[in-house]
């Protein structure tokens, strides 16, 4: 079987980003020569793998099994690890959500491969590997990194990417390999799932983020604040005055010294605009201040 040079693991029910990731995927594989293959592990849609193949993609490798019902980290590891040492792929493209976090440095740590996280552009050289930039010092500079051990394993943030049809499109080959899952690897198990609060939501990963400022003037405002988080389903941040005054904790910080918010909306109430809280916002799709 030919070895496909660039792969990407798709998230079925992270709608656009499988075909961000293909888009990428495609890019890196043009420039090599190589082809693209996406690994689904779990349930996969079958509209999925025409979507994927109108991107770039030329086979799927399709894991589903009863045991893979729920997201495990050991089982999602052994498999990838499995496949990816039959296959050998020359790099495996990961999104940065929280899957691919978790995923992609174990993955890498599992085989001694070269890993790069929360890449913002990739280039693949055939002579000094996978290169990258990604943001450093809270996104007020960037660095260029190199990964050297094969496969290379990176994470790349969806933000920066494109949806971008192929070329050439067609329908990929989907191959399911046999993959013995040993539930004796696997430490955990999922007992219940709760529902998360919005409100309580990390900044980081919520769609809606409510952040206070100076402005707010008083902690007691704050009640009118979580009502309107509420209203929004929307979790609660706020700027570099609102954690020294205690009206949040220094966890919902959103800024350079803090978390960065890449929300649907973002929400700013009484906030300055200082630099050093707009470097952590720039992510965020739709900006709304309100002045005091």
């Amino acid at each position: 079987m030919e070895q496909c040079n660039v792969w990407l693991f798709a998230e079925a029910k992270i709608t656009d980003l499988p075909l961000k990731l293909a888009s990428e995927a495609k890019k890196l594989a043009n420039g090599s020569g190589g082809e693209v293959c996406a690994v689904f592990i779990g349930e996969m849609a079958a509209d999925a793998v025409q979507d994927l193949g109108a991107h770039g993609v030329t086979r799927v490798f399709a894991v589903d099994d009863p045991l893979l019902k729920e997201y495990s980290t050991e089982a999602y590891t052994q498999i990838l690890a499995e496949l990816t040492n039959e296959y050998k792929p020359t790099v495996v493209l990961f999104g940065t959500t929280s899957r691919g976090n978790d995923l992609a440095p174990r993955l890498a740590a599992r085989l001694g491969a070269g890993f790069i996280a929360n890449c913002i552009e990739l280039n693949l050289d055939k002579e000094v590997g996978l290169v990258a930039r990604k943001p450093i010092y809270g996104g007020n500079a960037h660095a260029t990194v190199t990964a050297l051990a094969s496969p290379l394993i990176a994470t790349i943030d969806p933000k920066v990417l494109e949806v971008k049809k192929a070329g050439v499109a067609g329908i990929p080959e989907i191959i399911r390999p046999e993959v013995k899952l040993r539930l004796d690897l696997s430490r955990t198990r999922v007992v219940e799932q709760i529902k998360a609060d919005p409100i309580t939501v990390d900044v980081s990963e919520a769609s809606v983020v409510v952040s206070v400022g100076r402005g707010l003037g008083q902690s007691e405002q704050l009640k009118t604040i979580e009502e309107l988080a509420g209203v929004l389903g929307g979790s609660i941040g706020g700027s570099r005055i609102a954690v020294d005054e205690g009206w949040i904790p220094h966890e919902r910080l959103v800024g350079s010294s803090g978390k960065n918010a890449s929300a649907e909306l973002y929400l700013a109430l009484g906030i300055s605009g200082a630099d050093h809280h707009t470097s952590g916002i720039r992510g965020s799709k739709l900006i709304i201040a309100v002045n005091n």
